[in-house]
């Protein structure tokens, strides 16, 4: 006998099954573990508040700094979202929890600013890093467009500055290169410092 079962709208249930990409993300989650593996969206902030979640728990724990459980974040996407990477850059560098990052493929543009700024920074021996200054398409009065333009500038100095600072590469090198799509293997990302180990075992970041 088959028994037919229809739920009133008013209870407000939502039968549908979860979105596999969502339920992943929060099994992850779960273990400090958290993936960068499509364009980095206005939606990625949630990282930043992961981060200052897991430091607010550790400080009501009283967990020692050397005993907190580290917080990885894997990166495989082409870039994305300025004010959201600087807001993970931010929250990545300010964060007395260990923050390990690891580039799985291509960690561009975006991705290769959280990726150099992790604690202690991984590759897999095939995965690839791209620097570049950016782009933007800029639009309005002339006064608005060179107000964007001042302000970016200002930013892309920052980024600058942070690059020599978390990396080996001289600033000499970077005036040279700043202008291009600067890629990188993951051996040339180990001997210009923008990482510092290769993966040669899971277990170095699991």
């Amino acid at each position: 006998m088959d028994i037919d079962i229809q739920m009133p709208e008013s209870t407000g249930c939502n039968l549908q099954l979860p979105d596999p990409y969502l339920l992943s993300w929060y099994e992850q989650a779960e273990n400090r573990t958290l993936w960068i593996d499509k364009e980095l969206t206005e939606d990625g902030i949630e990282i930043a508040k992961k981060i200052m979640r897991w430091n607010l728990e550790d400080n009501d724990r009283g967990v020692p700094l050397e005993k907190r459980v580290p917080i990885r974040i894997m990166l495989a996407s082409p870039g994305g979202d300025l004010y959201t990477m600087l807001a993970i850059t931010d929250a990545i560098v300010l964060s007395k929890t260990p923050v390990h990052t690891c580039a799985v493929s291509l960690a561009a543009s975006a991705a290769c600013t959280i990726l150099i700024s992790g604690h202690k920074r991984y590759a897999f021996p095939h995965a690839h890093g791209m620097w570049h200054s950016g782009s933007a398409g800029l639009s309005g009065s002339m006064e608005q467009v060179q107000s964007a333009t001042k302000h970016l500038d200002g930013i892309e100095a920052q980024m600058q500055e942070l690059f020599l600072s978390r990396t080996k590469v001289d600033a000499k090198k970077l005036k040279r290169m700043k202008d291009k799509d600067w890629y990188f293997t993951a051996i040339e990302m180990l001997a210009d410092g923008l990482v510092d180990e290769i993966v040669t075992d899971l277990t170095q970041i699991l």
